[in-house]
């Protein structure tokens, strides 16, 4: 009798600790960060910090680039963050060359959200975070 109880506790520890190593962790909070060029865009860098609130602090800082002429260069750039899951960025330096001129944009929002840079009334660039 002993000996079956003590088959049916060695038993049942054996599946709980089975089943405790089988179940997987939450995946890392993270954040998708594309920069997009439009068709004629010479080149495009943007630099976009990532915050946890709209007033809150950076917890990291993305640059991305995509260009020459985006007919024969890359047409975006993507990249994903696992520091943490951004809840607003600002994109302090958009720059955008093409064949009006050089221009540049500042963009603060709250993510997810996908804002465009067209300065000099030309092609531009999309910024895309989620």
């Amino acid at each position: 009798m002993r000996r079956a109880i003590l088959g049916l506790t060695i038993a049942a520890g054996l599946l709980v600790a089975v089943g405790v190593t089988s179940t997987a962790a939450a995946p890392a909070p993270s954040t998708t960060v594309v920069l997009s060029c439009d068709r004629g865009v010479g080149t495009a860098q943007a630099t976009v910090q990532l915050k946890d609130s709209l007033f809150g602090t950076t917890f990291d800082t993305v640059i991305l680039s995509c260009g020459p002429d985006s007919t024969s260069g890359l047409k975006s750039e993507r990249t994903k963050v696992f520091t943490g899951a951004a809840g607003a960025f600002n994109a302090t330096n958009i720059s955008v060359t093409n064949a009006v001129g050089t221009g540049g944009c500042g963009i603060g929002s709250v993510a997810p959200a996908t804002v465009r840079c067209d300065p000099n009334s030309g092609p531009g660039v999309k910024l895309t975070v989620r």
